[in-house]
């Protein structure tokens, strides 16, 4: 409940040794939700949160997992985001999967660990950002609603340093960026509609590229813009079999135009094509 989550905020659980993680395993609702670990962070899957900010950073993971009782809740509320109308989250959220979360702002950050949401977890928000050292993902069959910027990316240097959108999902945001030092991708099957802007992209970390380095729309996924798609990656950029893209501006390079995969059963429908992927010389894109 909130007095044992406060009890852990003070002191992270020394025991005069150690500090310990967290376990969360109630609906959290508070107008600002904000929980530190220097450990990691364990959301029993189901568990929602609620308020105007939510903020998780656990500096060695923040994790949806499986086990644990999930205290019932009525669905009466205590907190809710600035400028919604309260009547409009009056509901029973025992039937949902992953870890729900509406809110005006949302961070889900790791420093050294993985940071995602797990696999059907539904989210309302004007912001939010998910961060980590490690993976940093929407989990599959999950359904996102960001009103302004969905930002999720891996600053980290390693083997799995990953970022993207899983399996099936359902993503609507103004602007969408993902962006690693390894795979940046959108998922199988997922549909993706933004507003503005998405950037897919896989960077070098210090002008070192990894050839791991991927940026990539696995197969049927389906992805709608209204002004630009640009996927870039230091080495390989690809689009799966029976992708549909459909921008104004379409932007696809790699490393050289032979790391570039674009499956014949694709299909993008864009006024502006540029990039080596589509083109055989054009400049970077601007960050």
């Amino acid at each position: 409940n909130d007095d044992e989550l406060a009890a852990y905020l003070k002191d992270y659980g020394y025991n005069g040794i150690t500090y310990s993680g967290l376990l969360i395993k109630y609906h959290v609702n508070q107008t600002n939700i904000d929980i530190h670990s220097p450990c990691d962070i364990s959301v029993v899957k189901g568990v929602s949160f609620i308020g105007d900010t939510v903020c998780m950073d656990g500096r060695l993971g923040v994790k949806n997992i499986v086990g644990g009782t999930l205290k019932p809740w009525d669905g009466t509320l205590v907190a809710w985001p600035e400028g919604w109308a309260p009547v409009l989250w009056r509901f029973t959220p025992e039937p949902w999967q992953g870890m729900p979360i509406f809110a005006r702002q949302v961070a889900i950050l790791s420093q050294f660990g993985n940071a995602y949401v797990g696999d059907g977890t539904m989210i309302y928000a004007n912001e939010m950002a998910i961060g980590a050292g490690k993976r940093a993902y929407i989990g599959s069959n999950s359904i996102v609603n960001i009103n302004e910027f969905l930002r999720i990316f891996s600053i980290g240097d390693l083997p799995i340093s990953d970022a993207g959108i899983g399996a099936k999902a359902i993503v609507n945001a103004k602007n969408l960026t993902i962006r690693s030092t390894r795979e940046s991708y959108i998922g199988a099957t997922t549909v993706v509609n933004i507003a503005d802007t998405l950037k897919l992209h896989s960077v070098p970390k210090d002008g070192v590229t990894s050839p791991q380095s991927l940026a990539q729309i696995e197969h049927d996924a389906i992805v709608t813009v209204g002004k630009k798609i640009s996927i870039s990656s230091s080495n390989k950029a690809n689009l799966g079999q029976k992708t549909l893209l459909t921008t104004n501006e379409f932007y696809m390079s790699a490393a050289s135009p032979d790391l570039c995969s674009i499956s014949t059963k694709a299909v993008y429908n864009a006024n502006i094509l540029s990039g080596n992927c589509l083109l055989t010389q054009w400049p970077e894109p601007k960050e």
